[in-house]
């Protein structure tokens, strides 16, 4: 057998591709005509098959759906990527890069907001942070100025420890981070 030169095309290979083109493009041959559209969303949801034997849930539907509420954690899990997101944002303004800071906040609030919906009995609390601190902190951002963005971030920590001394975790005070979690930039990364 020898190879097709340089610069040729094997006539097998081209012969294989086509048909694998041909294969994915055509339209099914079927009797019953086309095939039907996909199911919507909630169609698909409204038809749950058992799970399986090896499955940690168990129980009807209700008790599983109970088991996985518990599974998901409460405020001290979203506290987490909140303290995770409120020292990126303060990173974010120390080193004016002002988009990096928005997307911060907008993050923190999505945290936050989801977090109050699984545990409502917090949003008496949550709720002016979500109502007065990020607006506060969108407007020290949106004004692109180092200290009037830190004076902003001031504001926005004082919020978030009057939150936890109001939901009886007064021990749970935060600052700004003292180094860098994450290292993100506004500068280009050149090895």
């Amino acid at each position: 057998m020898t190879l097709p030169a340089h610069g040729t095309i094997a006539p097998l290979p081209v012969a294989l591709f086509a048909l694998l083109l041909f294969a994915c493009t055509a339209e099914p041959t079927s009797s019953e005509g086309p095939a039907p559209p996909p199911a919507p969303a909630d169609a698909r949801v409204a038809d749950l098959s058992p799970l399986p034997d090896d499955t940690w849930l168990s129980g009807d539907l209700q008790e599983q759906l109970l088991q996985l509420s518990r599974h998901m954690g409460g405020m001290g899990t979203a506290m987490l990527a909140v303290g995770q997101r409120h020292a990126q944002l303060y990173w974010a303004g120390v080193d004016e890069n002002w988009a990096y800071a928005a997307y911060q906040l907008e993050e923190l609030e999505e945290v936050i907001e989801r977090a109050l919906v699984r545990r409502p009995h917090h949003a008496e609390a949550g709720s002016p942070w979500l109502e007065t601190a990020i607006p506060a902190m969108a407007e020290a951002i949106a004004a692109e100025d180092v200290e009037t963005f830190l004076d902003g971030f001031a504001a926005f920590t004082v919020t978030c420890n009057a939150c936890h001394g109001a939901t009886g975790y007064a021990y749970i005070q935060v600052h700004p981070p003292e180094y860098r979690s994450v290292n993100v930039r506004p500068e280009a990364f050149a090895p």
